[in-house]
């Protein structure tokens, strides 16, 4: 766990950092576009009180795997048309939409392509340059889809200065008002989380083994932040349960 997160911080951070440079770097708006491209929102899961404060180590395992699916708000910035730039360096009417910046501070350019299809609306981001002592070269750093209703996203997170996926996000908007959310390491890991609109919900860990993902740990927690917890063996045999107050 603790290498997939490190994975997720330090893409998230490299990305944070940079949008908070380039957002005070120029004064005057540019034109408004003939039609306004569509807003993306990162959903995230909102984790009760109580079971953030919760001693118990499942309570806190449980609120760490939710906090890595939350972390891929840090990249929703780079998914916003730059309005405050003083003029980008190519911008298109739409659709589609083309939008590249360069940071001043750092150098590092910045290319924002959304598109549509009679399906979808599409996000790319392709960055240039160095930050931090990270050297990338027209890194396409992800891609996003939503379907046009909203329903269903898909986020694609890429290794750096390469064309693997490192990381994607899935979620699912359903008519009850519940999300569920996927988000997966290829090779590595998957963890599904429902979230409820009561802020209830229920998550489920899996392994990468033999070639296939096998449930080793599954929780589901209250509105309230009490909750209950099931880890397996790999070959899917009860090992030890428990809950939390």
């Amino acid at each position: 766990m603790s290498k997939i997160l490190m994975r997720v911080i330090f893409l998230s951070m490299l990305l944070t950092l940079m949008l908070s440079c380039s957002k005070d770097e120029n004064k005057n708006p540019t034109a408004p576009e003939k039609e306004e491209p569509p807003v993306f929102e990162v959903q995230t899961v909102t984790i009760p009180t109580k079971m953030q404060q919760s001693p118990d180590p499942q309570a806190q395992m449980v609120v760490a795997y939710v906090g890595m699916i939350n972390s891929f708000a840090n990249f929703q910035g780079l998914l916003v048309p730059p309005n405050t730039l003083t003029k980008p360096l190519a911008t298109t009417d739409g659709p589609s939409w083309s939008y590249t910046w360069v940071d001043q501070r750092t150098g590092v350019t910045v290319t924002l392509t959304i598109s549509q299809t009679q399906t979808h609306f599409i996000w790319d981001v392709v960055i240039s340059g160095e930050y931090g002592g990270v050297k990338v070269n027209n890194w396409k750093i992800l891609h996003a889809e939503r379907t046009l209703n909203g329903d269903h996203v898909v986020f694609t997170i890429y290794e750096v200065n390469n064309t693997e996926v490192a990381m994607i996000l899935e979620w699912t908007n359903k008519t009850d008002g519940s999300s569920e959310m996927i988000m997966t390491v290829p090779t590595e890991m998957q963890l599904k989380v429902l979230k409820n609109a009561d802020n209830s919900g229920s998550l489920e860990y899996y392994e990468w083994v033999n070639n296939v993902f096998v449930m080793t740990f599954k929780s589901d927690w209250t509105a309230t932040g009490s909750g209950q917890w099931w880890s397996y063996n790999q070959d899917g045999q009860l090992k030890d349960s428990g809950s939390w107050g």
